[in-house]
């Protein structure tokens, strides 16, 4: 489906409705922007860790993306038994 839009004097853009729906985005939600060939494509925010950059297994933990091995990982570190 093609739209045609304009940017409003802010830089905002409004997604229509029904592309909304038709790709699951929510008010709130957080949105991947990349260029590409000249194009701007628009995804769903896919969490990745901030630590190692793994998709797996990724909560948000104080405003931080962050996997469970990760987590795991800084727990150790904060109760001194990592050596790393």
């Amino acid at each position: 489906m093609r739209v045609h839009k304009k940017i409003n004097g802010k830089g905002g853009l409004t997604i229509p409705k029904d592309l909304r729906t038709e790709l699951g985005l929510f008010a709130g939600q957080g949105v991947d922007l990349e260029v590409s060939d000249g194009k701007l494509l628009l995804s769903k925010h896919a969490k990745t860790c901030h630590f190692c950059g793994t998709p797996e297994d990724v909560d948000t933990l104080m405003g931080i993306d962050i996997c469970q091995s990760c987590k795991e990982r800084l727990k150790r570190k904060m109760e001194g038994q990592d050596d790393e």
